[in-house]
């Protein structure tokens, strides 16, 4: 757990870099036992697609990125939300995403949820795992 956490604050390093003072993410982890492992990238393309489909398309002055990484006993849950700017066809999903999902049906089979929620011009994942 410690690698992808770590993986993902070099990543958003580097888009801060890009976006400069525009870019305010907030990352929060609730972390119990670091030495928990789970699959290496399982994260990473969410906060991706973040960037890509929220951050590189937002018009704000600001954008603000949110990711929280909690895990309690043998649950972790993800959660990432970023600014959508325009609507979203709700039956286009890239290979990215087909990808993750088969990804967690094969390693997480019946133990975990994936949902995608838009509102109010916020697009966010939340992701549950039982490890």
């Amino acid at each position: 757990m410690v690698d992808e956490i770590s993986l993902i604050r070099d990543y958003i390093s580097l888009e801060k870099l890009r976006y400069g003072d525009r870019l305010d993410v907030e990352i929060t982890e609730k972390i119990q036992d670091k030495s928990i492992g789970i699959p290496p990238l399982l994260f990473l393309p969410f906060i991706e697609n973040a960037f890509k489909h929220g951050a590189s398309q937002s018009t704000s002055e600001k954008i603000k990125i949110e990711i929280q990484i909690e895990q309690r006993d043998q649950i972790i849950t993800f959660y990432c939300a970023n600014p959508q700017n325009t609507p979203s066809d709700k039956h286009a999903i890239g290979i990215g995403l087909k990808n993750i999902c088969q990804r967690l049906k094969l390693q997480f089979p019946d133990k975990h949820l994936l949902e995608f929620k838009e509102n109010n011009d916020i697009y966010s994942v939340y992701l549950t795992l039982e490890i």
